[in-house]
């Protein structure tokens, strides 16, 4: 057998070779779009603690959930554990 004289068998697997990096680079290329996308929307959230809310003025994460996040750990941070809120509709449960 010449050195030169391939046959389409013998390059088969060659050519099933080079088509494999490029199913690994798809497979890379999915979660670092995903990763891109959240840093995108999140990012000013995640890194800069400057208070920045995903959310709009007047919706239930500033005028419900963020008040609770304050009062249990303001209390927290004194050294109590807030089994209950007196702040919200005249005392109700918060921890329990």
């Amino acid at each position: 057998m010449h050195v030169g004289n391939t046959s389409a068998r013998q390059l088969q697997p060659l050519a099933e070779q080079a088509r494999r990096p490029a199913r690994f680079h798809f497979a890379l290329a999915a979660p670092l779009y995903f990763a891109a996308v959240i840093l995108a929307v999140f990012g000013k959230g995640l890194f800069f603690g400057d208070g920045w809310i995903f959310s709009a003025v007047r919706h239930d994460l500033n005028l419900a959930y963020v008040p609770f996040l304050k009062f249990g750990f303001g209390e927290l941070a004194k050294g109590n554990l807030p089994l209950w809120n007196p702040h919200s509709h005249c005392g109700m449960p918060f921890v329990g």
